[in-house]
């Protein structure tokens, strides 16, 4: 006990050293990797089966899936002409409604009842197109695994086998791909690196939100800013394989060496930005302001020459890419595989507002509007909260991300693109003054953030 003691006191003395900045971050961050585990074991527990009867371009499908080993299965739910719905019996076997008969999973094969001896066909969906892990093999650790969905997959098989390999993985750059590959030769594990990686860039992002919250308020806006950040209803996706946070660091650090006039600094991050996410192409806007702006003094050329570098680098990568894999459009103006096309940005609102009104929104299509106007409405509405070059940035981002039109889905993950808008966030911290305001926001964040984080560990499809 005794030989515990300095080490102990070692760990007490490093903590009160620490600045409040990463104390918040380290305690937040925590409670939250905590909570989520905690919600994600429920379902292990209460619904490790998961049976859906759902309807894909028209055919009624019924999918299995297994939450503790991955396993799935896709089965059309006409049988003899009659539709059938089903529910889950003890995790091997099925009933459907209609009739009661039992239905083997495995096989699709009914064992009794009046359908005794049929067997259920095959969907024309395939389980890929369902559950998409692009080839790579689920992780065999269920509590890691269950945070392995849709993006998270494009990079982990971006980082895998490369590009070309499957058809529209040239929409995701590839910076974090490469990150992923670097980590796993200490980890030796793919999905956990991403995680890892994702992880320990959200306690960084935290620190440095919450120095520049304090820097444009006070310490109580900045927490009250970051609590709303880390509840907000998508934010599971900071905790995931996803590239949010990696993205908001770079934009951060890219936003401040702008405001300081940097410029070599200021090509370097937007490099990083572009290539994790395509949406760094924004960070030009204030990049051009801020030239302008300081038109007047002195500037090394060379200093000009390397902060223009970066961004033209980063593009011209990407394009590369594109090009040696042999997308059909290397300037991607359209992207087939994945159903989307670049519009003017009414037209995608349009779209949006039509589908609500001709009863065809699903509740995040909803969620997808509501967000967007709350965003857009806040942004303008306080344009003067925060250092006009974060404003451009917020800006830029709502029109770039709005552009972006697919076809099954308008405001296509609009809810989740939000999140890098971290000023907005520190507008959320203001009104968070207001008790009754505060005490809104964070029941539907977290009622919200509880729904859609159950909905993207069942693999249903948020944003």
């Amino acid at each position: 006990m005794s030989a515990q003691m300095p080490f102990v006191n070692w760990g007490i003395e490093l903590w009160q050293k620490l600045n409040p900045a990463w104390k918040f971050s380290i305690v937040s961050v925590t409670l939250m990797r905590v909570f989520y585990t905690l919600w994600s074991l429920v379902f292990f527990f209460s619904f490790s089966i998961v049976i859906q009867n759902q309807e894909f371009f028209g055919e009624p499908v019924l999918t299995v899936f297994d939450l503790k080993t991955s396993q799935s299965y896709a089965y059309s739910r006409f049988v003899d002409n009659s539709l059938l719905s089903f529910r889950n019996l003890d995790g091997n076997y099925l009933a459907d409604h209609e009739t009661g008969s039992i239905w083997r999973i495995s096989d699709g094969q009914a064992i009794s009842g009046y359908y005794a001896g049929k067997v259920l066909s095959p969907a024309n969906i395939t389980n890929e197109g369902l559950f998409p892990y692009h080839g790579i093999a689920a992780h065999s650790f269920p509590a890691i695994a269950i945070w392995q969905r849709f993006d998270a997959n494009w990079y982990l098989v971006i980082a895998q086998n490369g590009y070309g390999h499957v058809p529209g993985d040239v929409h995701f750059p590839p910076l974090y791909p490469i990150l992923i590959d670097l980590t796993s030769i200490i980890v030796r594990d793919n999905v956990l690196s991403a995680l890892l990686i994702a992880q320990l860039a959200l306690y960084y992002l935290v620190k440095l939100l919450y120095d520049l919250f304090t820097e444009w308020g006070n310490e109580r806006i900045a927490k009250k800013s970051l609590f709303l950040l880390l509840i907000f209803p998508t934010s599971f996706f900071l905790f995931s394989a996803y590239t949010e946070a990696i993205f908001m660091i770079s934009a951060v650090l890219c936003l401040k060496a702008i405001q300081s006039a940097k410029w070599p600094w200021s090509g370097f991050l937007m490099f990083c930005s572009i290539l994790i996410r395509l949406q760094g192409v924004v960070l030009l806007l204030p990049f051009v302001w801020k030239l302008f702006q300081t038109r007047s003094q002195i500037t090394r050329f060379i200093d000009l020459f390397f902060g223009g570098l970066g961004p033209v680098i980063a593009i011209g990568l990407y394009l590369l890419i594109r090009l040696r894999t042999g997308d059909p459009s290397v300037i991607p103006f359209t992207e087939t595989n994945l159903h989307a096309r670049i519009v003017p940005p009414w037209q995608n609102l349009i779209y949006s507002v039509q589908y609500t009104v001709n009863g065809l929104a699903g509740y995040i299509d909803i969620l997808n509007l509501i967000a967007f106007i709350l965003f857009s409405v806040l942004l303008v509405a306080n344009w003067n909260k925060f250092p006009i070059e974060y404003g451009l940035f917020s800006l830029a981002s709502i029109v770039l991300l709005t552009m972006r039109l697919v076809e099954t889905q308008p405001l296509n993950s609009m809810i989740r693109y939000l999140l890098t808008l971290f000023p907005v966030f520190y507008l959320f911290g203001m009104l968070a003054e207001n008790k009754w305001v505060n005490r809104l926001m964070f029941v539907s964040f977290l009622s919200l953030n509880l729904f859609l984080s159950a909905q993207f560990f069942l693999w249903g499809w948020v944003a």
